[in-house]
């Protein structure tokens, strides 16, 4: 009688969910902040035609800009060993204008029109908020940023018995789009 031993199979993982699962884990390490200070001008818009009123807003707000990495597309194939992740591009995630830093200029509250005009002074801050983000790098930071952090998580893929190659790109970034191979001297 003669014994056959089958050959040790090799487990096969397949790291798209595991992949996917970890960049999406990451996300609030992709978010810079920033305090901006502000003065804008608010107009009363429902009497501006019997009586034209205007009021400034002295302001301070937290700003944050990321990537949303629950967006990103992570595709994996195990055949060609290769790992290519699309990230979205950085965006204002939240402005948090803070209401105790809020200052008028000296305008009684019944002239301001209560909660309206308070809201819309809000909404301006905001806006301005944005418009300085946008005039700024920190954008560009982000998403350079989200990809380190996304390329240095891809480290371990090099420890791999056949190491993959890793691409991780932004959209609308063509700056910093660059592919890395991430390899272990090419060891089997």
């Amino acid at each position: 009688m003669k014994v056959h031993f089958a050959k040790k199979a090799e487990p096969k993982v397949s790291y798209s969910n595991v992949y996917s699962e970890k960049v999406k884990g990451i996300s609030e390490l992709a978010v810079l902040s920033t305090t901006y200070s502000g003065i804008t001008e608010v107009r009363n818009k429902w009497f501006i035609d019997v009586l034209d009123e205007v009021a400034l807003m002295e302001y301070k707000a937290e700003v944050k800009v990321g990537v949303d990495l629950s967006k990103a597309k992570v595709k994996v194939d195990d055949d060609k060993r290769t790992i290519d992740i699309k990230l979205p591009a950085a965006d204002t995630v939240d402005i948090n204008i803070l209401k105790s830093s809020i200052k008028w200029d000296e305008v009684s509250w019944n002239k301001l029109e209560g909660k309206q005009f308070v809201m819309q002074g809000l909404k301006q801050a905001e806006s301005e908020c944005r418009e300085k983000t946008d005039k700024t790098d920190m954008v560009k930071k982000a998403n350079m940023r989200a990809k380190k952090l996304v390329e240095d998580m891809f480290e371990g893929a090099k420890k791999c018995r056949k190491p993959y190659k890793v691409s991780v790109s932004v959209d609308g970034d063509e700056y910093i789009n660059v592919n890395v191979n991430v390899s272990d001297g090419g060891q089997e």
